[in-house]
């Protein structure tokens, strides 16, 4: 019998990581096993696709940067136009798992499945996750039902919008949350259950990287108590194109650094104003001059706000990127 074919590009991360130790599940060695290795422990998968390895890299994610979002987003797009690949399953770290994932989002084409996975437990641990999370994932890239939804995060048995969801905890396996839109369904075995018809989610067009060799720096800048507005400065005079502020509750910050990012804003950089709560939409209510986050969390919103920089888009066209589409 046929069996689909999937793209899988391994990065490392957790999912591939070892200890010495069966009861370690915090000080483990990221990105041990190759993805030949990790195929090899789920013969299962076999039943239900034809994997096509690739090795992208194995590091912890935390190490993977805009230079290796560039080439994972060439290498997606080359195998994604062959007829014969019904889709596509990235191993990833969790810890920036959920930046990748948006990236692509934004800059892949298609209606066929891209499918991210990782793990919270190491392989070597009692009870991993990460098994049972690549069947899954690989199941779900291979199955009719997954196209037209946009990139897609499987973990923990169930299926999330690379937009909304995000790592919420540093050790459950329940880690990946989407708190205010939900998940799109979720995994009996190898068996994908969506609530809802294929649906994009709503968001800018697609970002068209045709040639792209960097993207525009922006930096990321945590406001708090007594912190120092200065801080903005000096990630212009280190090369930042653009700021991501990540602010208190609905988008507070002191007085002091909202004057200093205003003061930004007037020299000709954008500035994003984007909350730590994980939850709520911030929009332009005009007390500053700030471009709001929409529901974007600061590391998404990092990642938006450099490719429309790399587009070149005004200020008007970039808070449209973030806030427009659910207008």
């Amino acid at each position: 019998m046929h069996k689909p074919k999937v793209a899988v590009v391994f990065t490392g991360g957790t999912i591939a990581g070892r200890s010495d130790s069966s009861l370690d599940t915090t000080s483990y060695r990221s990105g041990v096993l190759t993805g030949a290795e990790l195929l090899a422990r789920i013969p299962e998968a076999l039943d239900i696709c034809t994997p096509v390895p690739e090795q992208f890299r194995n590091v912890v994610s935390a190490d993977i940067t805009d230079a290796d979002l560039l080439e994972l987003h060439a290498l997606v797009s080359r195998q994604l136009a062959q007829d014969d690949i019904a889709g596509m399953v990235i191993t990833h770290g969790t810890a920036t798992l959920e930046e990748t994932a948006a990236f692509l989002q934004f800059t892949v084409h298609g209606e066929k499945p891209v499918v991210l996975v990782g793990a919270m437990r190491p392989d070597s641990a009692i009870s991993a996750d990460g098994p049972l999370n690549l069947v899954q994932a690989l199941a779900l890239a291979a199955s009719p039902k997954a196209r037209g939804r946009g990139v897609l995060v499987c973990a923990n048995d169930r299926i999330g919008s690379a937009i909304h969801i995000s790592k919420t905890n540093t050790q459950a396996v329940d880690t990946f949350q989407a708190r205010d839109a939900g998940f799109l369904g979720v995994m009996m075995g190898v068996r994908p259950l969506f609530y809802a018809q294929p649906a994009q989610p709503l968001l800018p067009p697609c970002f068209d990287l045709a040639g792209a060799q960097a993207l525009p720096r922006v930096a990321v800048v945590h406001t708090h108590l007594n912190d120092d507005p200065g801080v903005l400065d000096y990630f212009l005079s280190q090369g930042a194109r653009g700021l991501v502020i990540a602010a208190t509750g609905n988008g507070t910050m002191s007085t002091a650094m909202v004057d200093r990012a205003n003061a930004c804003v007037e020299r000709g950089i954008p500035v994003v104003k984007s909350s730590v709560c994980g939850a709520g939409f911030l929009w332009n209510e005009g007390k500053d001059l700030l471009i709001p986050a929409g529901f974007h969390n600061p590391q998404k919103s990092r990642i938006l706000l450099a490719l429309c920089l790399r587009q070149g888009m005004d200020r008007a066209r970039i808070e449209a990127c973030f806030t427009a589409p659910l207008a």
